[in-house]
């Protein structure tokens, strides 16, 4: 059984045996602003910049933990965690919906967690929707993480459009490396 809850929660989250209280730990906060000042965050984005180029292209991609989605009306992708992961892809997770919100035309971001019940909260997922304003050339970006017993297990962003009208993925990255 699946539920889910729109609005923003106090969670606790476990990143490699180390319980982090969400945005309510100074040091997690720091971290993360510390990260954020890296070059880390852009140069994650300019790998995927880069593979997607490769993938529109035919060519084959080097790593097989990231997956691009390319139908004309959805464009994205999703990176595949297979070891214990770190709290910096929770960090790109929230950095990528905050950067979106700065680059590019975003009306309103919703918040939805939703956890599985029967695994005893250990699998759960996060998700930000930002709606685009009604000039932008997209109508909705999905920014979302998913979780196995308390780990990261995949981050996927997704750019959506009616089905009449393609959605560029490669604007998109550009657009939030400019």
């Amino acid at each position: 059984m699946m539920t889910s809850n729109s609005r923003t929660l106090k969670l606790n989250t476990r990143f490699d045996d180390h319980w982090i209280k969400k945005n309510n730990s100074l040091q997690y906060n720091i971290h993360y602003s510390n990260w954020k000042k890296s070059k880390q965050p852009k140069t994650l984005l300019r790998f995927l910049q880069q593979g997607y180029s490769n993938k529109s292209r035919g060519l084959k991609l080097d790593d097989n933990s990231v997956c691009f989605l390319t139908i004309p009306s959805i464009k994205g992708f999703t990176i595949n965690y297979n070891q214990a992961s770190d709290v910096n892809h929770r960090f790109l997770f929230e950095w990528l919906k905050e950067y979106c919100l700065e680059k590019l035309a975003i009306e309103q971001c919703s918040y939805t967690h939703t956890k599985d019940i029967k695994n005893d909260n250990s699998n759960y997922s996060e998700r930000y929707v930002l709606n685009a304003k009604k000039t932008a050339d997209f109508s909705t970006i999905i920014v979302q993480i998913e979780y196995q017993n308390y780990c990261v297990k995949a981050l996927k962003f997704s750019v959506n459009n009616p089905a009449s009208t393609p959605v560029s993925l490669s604007a998109i990255f550009s657009s939030l490396l400019t």
